[in-house]
């Protein structure tokens, strides 16, 4: 495993395809297809079962009330203490070089993440085993969190503390 973890690496393996010889895959990038890289993964790997029928129903939930503020709301296998993470299509620009680019004053065309939940963290199933009033602001919530745990920064962090307060009270 090689962990790169600089805003500038997604530039250098995007000229740097391989190291000895081995395809470089970033994890916030596209589908993940997660190889056996040892007994403790694979052991993780035979505990994931399939989406339950209500986490079905709670991603789409999710996809109505965000959206496009994703292009889709799936199921995740590279979760595994987190409620959700975003990630961008294997062609598009990471998160971190839209930043770099941005930031450089480039205009970039709109990309909608990805946003993945994790099935088995308590939060989901919670969510997934109740119906909610509070959709719309769970929905945000998740994918708010997701966007701060990726460095980002939100469009507008006052409506996030609302937010939160409503759901905490």
């Amino acid at each position: 495993m090689l962990l790169l973890a600089e805003p500038v690496d997604e530039w250098l393996v995007a000229h740097l395809p391989t190291f000895n010889d081995m395809p470089l895959q970033a994890v916030t990038k596209g589908e993940l297809e997660l190889d056996d890289v040892g007994e403790a993964d694979t052991e993780k790997k035979s505990e994931q079962a399939p989406a339950s029928e209500s986490v079905e129903k709670l991603m789409k939930q999710l996809g109505e009330c965000l959206g496009d503020r994703v292009s889709e709301v799936r199921a995740s296998n590279r979760l595994t203490e987190s409620p959700a993470c975003i990630v961008v299509g294997e062609h598009d620009f990471g998160i971190n070089m839209q930043r770099m680019l941005k930031a450089a004053g480039h205009d970039l065309p709109a990309q909608q993440p990805v946003l993945e939940i994790n099935p088995n963290h308590p939060l989901i199933t919670r969510l997934a085993g109740e119906q909610s009033e509070a959709m719309e602001d769970w929905a945000a919530l998740l994918l708010e969190q997701a966007i701060l745990m990726d460095g980002g920064r939100l469009d507008d962090p006052a409506s996030f503390v609302r937010r939160m307060n409503r759901l905490l009270d």
